[in-house]
């Protein structure tokens, strides 16, 4: 029996009630042959946003690098021009020097107020260096904005599941719960990544 060892970090989205619209802004990104061997991470798009109130914002970072083979490049969306470890970003890696194309998607919920912020999409190579550390980036970096008054509903959760075998049964790895509410749609959202042996 192979064991699989999984973490991903999960965003679940609710909507109660669809009437109300949340704000939605997006922006490309588009960095090509970029060196992101870098102290820093680097901020490959972003994205302000004045709210008309208190509320939260569901932030999400999607796409594809393109990337030397033995270079692990971190990408996430994120409320500072950084990234931080475990759900705060997500990794890629391209699995052969012939293949260096992987999609990915990172997804972040904060609550904030009233007035202008920053969003920002950022990218790093980080720990696997065997690569040129150069990589290339596009997606999207897209913001949804939901009023703390509002009808709609936003739920997340983590997903922290190490360790376990998922060959001999399905296996839940999360769940979360909703309050009672009026009948409506539910959008659910899972991004992250997963360790697993290899062939699995």
């Amino acid at each position: 029996m192979k064991t699989t060892y999984l973490f991903v970090a999960a965003i679940f989205l609710s909507l109660a009630a669809i009437a109300d619209e949340p704000i939605v802004k997006q922006t490309k990104v588009n960095v090509t042959n970029i060196n992101m061997r870098v102290a820093n991470a680097i901020v490959v798009s972003s994205l302000p946003f004045d709210a008309p109130s208190a509320g939260r914002v569901v932030l999400r970072f999607d796409g594809y690098c393109v990337s030397d083979s033995g270079d692990r490049i971190i990408v996430a969306a994120s409320d500072i021009p950084d990234w931080g470890t475990n759900d705060g970003a997500v990794a890629v890696m391209a699995p052969h020097p012939d293949f260096k194309r992987r999609a990915f998607s990172h997804t972040r919920i904060y609550d904030i107020g009233a007035g202008i912020d920053t969003f920002y999409a950022v990218a790093q190579n980080y720990v696997n260096e065997d690569g040129s550390g150069i990589a290339s980036v596009y997606g999207h970096l897209t913001l949804e904005f939901f009023p703390a008054a509002g009808p709609a509903l936003v739920i997340d959760s983590n997903i922290d599941f190490f360790n376990q075998d998922v060959r001999t049964a399905q296996r839940v790895v999360a769940k979360v719960f909703s309050p009672a509410e009026p009948a409506g749609k539910v959008l659910v959202h899972a991004d992250g990544y997963i360790f697993s042996a290899v062939g699995d």
